[in-house]
């Protein structure tokens, strides 16, 4: 048996060599996939009456069949059977049938917040103490020919009920009065472990000659057309994001159900650009067209892969992709997602369409 220490030069020499492993891409979109599910709000306080509604919506893509006319959806709480109170909470729960997107009513969780029973909850509550609570939300989508599973851990806040200061009313001075006011006032606006899903502001096509911004974005409610690309021809996107907390935290990926990640190579007009296995020399007419069954979404090439180019331009989130030679199924497909470090996330489609 290998020793660690040899198996460490092993490595070593393997990559000095130059025979770096080869991943598949995240990015690439090939078959039926869940790619993200989001939570708005991002985590749920409740500390209002009644508690508030979480949608919960999961970003499903088949290359094949952009409108999932041939899959159906399933949302269940992920609970043991022998959870304590495991019926009450899955009430939570709409229905079915179900889409891709589902509406969970949290006052299911009302009889077993700790509340004092003899107490009608008021409107609202002032509160400096809270308890971070998460619920396991399953998702599953079948086409058919496959099926992709997925958990959304849904995320909430609960205020301590047992300890709270409770609306009083009376005369300016009367002790409970006072502590009420007291404690509203010095409430948070946001308590501390809440969270909002980032946004993306602004996508640059390449380089601003095209802006989309502002009501143009359809924060995932729709895709946005950017017109015709030529087949080998290479396309760059530049992101900006903002989120209630810093930026930088947030993590920007592009997806693709066709075509190749990262620029041609000396593509004229583009600064830099990595090795493209569609088309390696840059040239459109040299291009490969894909083959019948073949996926469309192609890989790129090389230690770990990806379409980041962040590290070669700025701004950072910049990102590049090159359109294939031609498209066998479906529209050609790309995904802006955001995501940051509290499980937030936020997304934008594009389509583009090939100049033939």
């Amino acid at each position: 048996m290998l020793s660690l220490k040899q198996t460490l030069i092993g490595l070593s020499a393997a990559l000095l060599a130059g025979c770096f492993p080869t991943f598949p891409d995240e990015g690439a979109i090939k078959d039926l996939r869940v790619v993200a599910i989001q939570q708005d709000p991002a985590v749920a306080v409740l500390d209002t009456f009644p508690f508030p509604t979480v949608t919960l919506t999961a970003l499903v893509v088949d290359p094949t069949d952009p409108e999932l006319d041939a899959s159906s959806h399933a949302w269940s709480l992920d609970l043991p059977d022998d959870f304590e109170g495991a019926e009450l909470l899955e009430e939570l729960v709409p229905a079915a049938p179900h889409t891709e997107q589902i509406t969970v009513d949290l006052n299911a969780l009302a009889g077993g917040v700790g509340g004092r029973d003899e107490i009608t909850p008021p409107d609202f509550l002032p509160a400096t103490e809270y308890g971070a609570g998460l619920l396991p939300i399953n998702y599953v989508v079948d086409n058919g020919e496959r099926d992709r599973e997925a958990v959304k851990f849904l995320n909430f806040l609960v205020p301590d009920f047992e300890n709270a200061v409770l609306p009083a009313f009376g005369p300016a001075g009367y002790r409970p009065v006072d502590a009420y006011n007291e404690a509203l006032a010095n409430t948070p606006e946001t308590p501390e472990g809440w969270n909002a899903n980032p946004n993306i502001t602004k996508i640059l096509v390449n380089e601003g000659e095209q802006t989309i911004e502002g009501e143009m974005l359809t924060n995932g409610l729709s895709a946005i057309d950017i017109g015709l690309v030529e087949g080998g021809a290479g396309v760059r996107f530049d992101v900006e994001v903002e989120d209630d907390k810093l930026a930088v935290d947030v993590d920007v990926q592009l997806y693709w159900t066709h075509g190749t990640p990262g620029l041609p190579q000396g593509e004229e007009g583009q600064p830099g650009g990595g090795f493209n296995a569609t088309n390696p020399d840059g040239d459109p007419s040299k291009c490969v067209e894909p083959a019948e069954g073949d996926p469309e979404a192609q890989d790129s090439e090389g230690f770990g892969s990806g379409s980041d180019l962040s590290e070669g331009f700025e701004p950072d989130r910049a990102f590049g992709w090159t359109a294939p030679c031609a498209v066998n199924s479906g529209p050609m497909r790309l995904f802006l997602i955001a995501r940051d470090d509290d499980g937030g996330v936020s997304w934008q489609e594009l389509r583009v369409t090939l100049d033939e």
